[in-house]
């Protein structure tokens, strides 16, 4: 395995099925993150998923209130997991034979032995533990460490800012302090045009959530060419600015920070890779180890921040790279904010400004919808103006269940794209209570009230669990528009609202969720108000009655959502004819599949 990527994992979860499931899921993503094939990684997932069953199953009554605690490590070529449960304990046997076909029971113990090398099952008084591990030839182990290069390589711009964004948010709902940081200083953005006392703050409090020992921020100035100190937690470091390669050929200074820019991508040191002594980052302590982290907006490079520890086996956690890239793009908004208030108040020209915003806005849209067993999916977003309020996601919580999300920030520019950033990690941050949008909802507008009513503004949004191997869905509702459900038979059309406030108006709001049977449902909307509210020349609105007329047609029946979202797209422009859009329009189409 890289030695640079974190090998241990340790969670712990209710004595629940779903939370246990759900915790397996967890552990995957962890081994994915360490390079492991998916087909590796599925069956290590179906064996914890078998195992906590048996957790949970056969807890003890005094067992079911204790959590179940999974543990993966993985050193070299061997990975081992432990699974520590409060039941009463069984026989495990050496050998398990494969259970008949008609009995219920029997198959776990059999699916665990057949895919890992070795379990053995040790009792206690208080609790016992699975130990299951499984070893690997090198020319696997091999393979998967071509597997984490390659991801590495991948590191890529706004697609890495994305998911690190949206994993590590969930890490950072479990860290009071680090979440009550970034809520902080996102609420200065538009106050402070000090980008290095801002970083300053911002990195002081990042080196103390990762217990790291210092620091170095550098900005590109494009228009010398350098990168520049802006914030070093050393005083006594080489401040020296670095000049920055205009041409792939360029080699003037062995750097780090320069090579991390060039190739678009972390890199890690430590003593086995230690840092050049000409490297102005090189240090009197040899045992340390460390990230140079570079960040992009779109093409445009912005900076780059290291990270360091002064002793070598204190390794970055995958929780602490996530705080670290979180920091980052909060630290990249920011900047990016001054400069382009700087230009305004220079040059008074906006355009610029715009299209960043634009930028930032487009980075919240899911570059590919993920697949939802049973129906298929699509959405579009587009803005009235240069930059909206408007967004939509799609976080899977299974291959057959999902959360829907869209959203109206009142007002545009910057402001309602940063609040819609805010909005986007926070939903990220629960996962844990994605199928319970009310209650999700009722966290997050507790956690984003105060700094939506110190700008006085709010957001509508509307929230969709659907399951569908269970065929239902829980929607939950601030505000929005309502959701639309149209029958096979094109006869019936269920709509789901509400006349709960928008998120921001009030604080402690319980916002109710409601429970809808999907049966024979064919089509699912979830849409912002621009899309009923759109104008024809005489001032006529497309209604709501429109939009469920619309949905209603049988012609519509066989397309896929990609297609009849088209649909839904040129049927309104049809209607507006040559007139413009007056607020953004925004939309979430599910179809079931034949």
């Amino acid at each position: 395995m890289n030695s640079f990527l974190p090998t241990v994992y340790r969670i712990e979860t209710e004595c629940d099925l779903a939370e246990a499931r759900e915790s397996c899921r967890k552990v995957r993503f962890f081994l994915d993150q360490l390079g492991f094939p998916e087909e590796e990684s599925s069956r290590w997932e179906l064996v914890l998923v078998e195992a906590a069953n048996n957790a949970v199953k056969y807890a003890s009554v005094e067992g079911s209130r204790l959590p179940i605690t999974i543990e993966a490590s993985c050193i070299e070529n061997k990975l081992e997991i432990r699974i520590i449960d409060h039941t009463h304990g069984f026989e495990y046997p050496a050998k398990a034979s494969l259970a008949d076909p008609y009995d219920e029971t029997g198959r776990g113990i059999f699916i665990i032995q057949t895919i890992v090398d070795r379990s053995e099952y040790f009792m206690g008084k208080s609790s016992n533990c699975l130990v299951l591990s499984k070893t690997y030839p090198k020319r696997i182990r091999q393979e998967l460490d071509r597997g984490s290069e390659a991801d590495q390589e991948l590191g890529k711009q706004l697609f890495q800012t994305e998911e690190t964004l949206a994993a590590m948010a969930e890490e950072l709902s479990s860290c009071y302090e680090s979440l009550t940081a970034i809520f902080r200083f996102s609420s200065e953005l538009n106050v402070t045009r000090d980008t290095a006392s801002f970083a300053e703050g911002l990195l002081k409090h990042l080196i103390q959530i990762t217990d790291s020992d210092w620091y170095r921020f550098r900005l590109y100035d494009p228009d010398e060419a350098l990168l520049i100190i802006l914030s070093d937690h050393e005083t006594n470091s080489n401040q020296a600015p670095l000049p920055f390669p205009r041409t792939d050929e360029d080699d003037l200074v062995k750097s780090l920070e320069i090579d991390s820019t060039r190739l678009r991508q972390d890199i890690w040191f430590d003593v086995d890779k230690p840092i050049h002594e000409e490297d102005s980052l090189f240090r009197s302590v040899r045992e340390q180890s460390g990230i140079v982290h570079p960040f992009f907006m779109n093409e445009t490079l912005i900076g780059v921040l290291t990270v360091g520890k002064n002793q070598s086996e204190n390794v970055f956690t995958a929780a602490q790279i996530n705080i670290l890239h979180t920091f980052s793009d909060f630290l990249t908004i920011h900047i990016l904010n001054t400069r382009f208030q700087e230009e305004k108040v220079r040059s008074h020209v906006v355009s610029r400004e715009l299209e960043i915003a634009t930028n930032i806005q487009r980075s919240l849209l899911p570059r590919q919808l993920p697949e939802l067993s049973g129906f298929s999916i699509s959405g579009s977003c587009t803005n009235a103006h240069q930059v909206g309020g408007d967004f939509f996601d799609m976080i899977p919580c299974s291959n057959h269940s999902a959360l829907l999300v869209i959203a109206d920030v009142m007002g545009k520019g910057i402001p309602a794209a940063l609040f819609a950033a805010i909005l986007r990690a926070l939903i990220r941050a629960m996962p844990q209570i994605s199928d319970s949008p009310g209650k999700l909802m009722s966290w997050v507008n507790n956690m984003i009230f105060d700094d939506l009513s110190k700008v006085e503004m709010f957001i509508t949004a509307q929230f969709v669990f659907v399951d569908t191997r269970s065929n239902y869905l829980v929607a939950s509702n601030a505000g929005h528009c309502p959701l639309l459900a149209a029958c096979a038979n094109g006869g019936n059309l269920n709509r789901i609202t509400s006349e709960d406030m928008p998120l921001g108006i009030m604080r402690n709001l319980e916002y109710e969720q409601t429970r809808m049977e999907l049966n024979d449902c064919r089509k699912i909307l979830l849409y912002t108000d621009g899309l009923p509210e759109a104008q024809n020349p005489e001032g006529e609105f497309f209604s709501e009655k429109r939009l469920q007329e619309w949905l209603l047609l049988p012609t519509l029946e066989e397309s896929d959502a990609m297609a009849l979202g088209k649909k839904l797209i040129e049927t309104i422009k049809q209607f507006q004819r040559e007139a413009m859009n007056a607020d953004d329009q925004t939309f979430l189409l599910l179809l079931r599949e034949n």
